[in-house]
């Protein structure tokens, strides 16, 4: 509040949906300010998820509820990621959100990736849950299915717990955290997403189209971005939610050049900080 006042701050962007009692205070203080909530999901959703997985997180989950509540009530713009998280927002909230606004990345300086006889699947992600389970799924179900020469990469945060599980298959190779992602996806020929379970939109998504790579996932991987992808669906992002799916992708793939320039422009029209300049001098205006 008193740098707000010291400042003269006009506009307050708050990057979360779980300060609303902290707007309300500043609302009530400095009555003319005024304040934008970005929801990296909607929490109100969540946390019934989270409370039947984990009980005890209910006193969590509760301050969650009542601080998104608060945010949805005293923010003067709500930005959403996608129409899913709209709908929600609306369904909760009982009004619509005042902006959509989807991942933005930086959009990365590509260089020249390695060949390789192989077809070289990426699959990145931290040690959480859906990705977790979506990688076993993933090694367990679909890769005996696979008839090409391939190999299956984990990069994430935390995942080199799963590498003794995966320690007597030799096409998976499991990484854990590494300091720069870039080289393992330019090397990729296909990225996937094999992801069941979630909120919000994901971000290796958007990673992974900027570095321009066929992407192979569910429905859950691609929200916020099969709903645009318009004629790229079905050739170089691609839907699928079964195990059949995923190998008769994977299997079909021209995996020779291990870059897509039409992926790579989808995310310059869509996802880069650049596409998001319009709507950020939208909301200061």
């Amino acid at each position: 509040i008193s740098t707000i006042k010291e400042n003269d701050v006009d506009l307050l962007f708050v990057d979360d949906s779980i300060y609303g009692n902290a707007i309300k205070i500043i609302k009530k203080h400095c009555p003319e300010i005024k304040v934008a909530a970005f929801y990296h999901d909607i929490k109100r959703y969540l946390a019934i998820e989270w409370i039947k997985k984990n009980p005890k997180s209910i006193p969590i989950q509760a301050s969650l509820i009542t601080n998104e509540r608060k945010t949805a009530k005293y923010a003067d713009v709500n930005i959403v990621l996608n129409s899913r998280e709209a709908k929600l927002f609306e369904k909760y909230y009982h009004k619509q959100p005042e902006m959509l606004l989807p991942i933005i990345l930086p959009t990365p300086k590509l260089s020249n990736r390695v060949g390789s006889n192989k077809c070289n699947i990426l699959f990145v992600g931290g040690y959480y849950y859906p990705n977790v389970n979506g990688f076993k799924w993933f090694v367990k179900r679909v890769t005996p299915l696979i008839k090409v020469d391939y190999e299956v990469t984990l990069v994430g945060n935390r995942m080199d717990l799963l590498k003794d599980e995966f320690s007597d298959n030799s096409n998976v190779k499991v990484l854990g955290r590494v300091e720069d992602l870039s080289s393992y996806y330019e090397n990729a020929d296909v990225v996937i997403g094999p992801i069941f379970e979630g909120a919000g939109m994901k971000v290796k998504t958007a990673e992974a189209l900027s570095y321009g790579k066929l992407f192979i996932g569910t429905d859950e991987s691609l929200i916020g971005y099969k709903e645009v992808a318009g004629d790229l669906l079905g050739k170089s992002i691609i839907v699928c939610n079964s195990e059949e799916e995923f190998a008769s992708a994977i299997n079909n793939i021209d995996f020779g050049n291990g870059f897509c320039s039409e992926n790579y422009d989808f995310f310059l029209r869509n996802y880069s900080i650049e596409a998001a300049t319009c709507k950020l001098r939208t909301l200061l205006e």
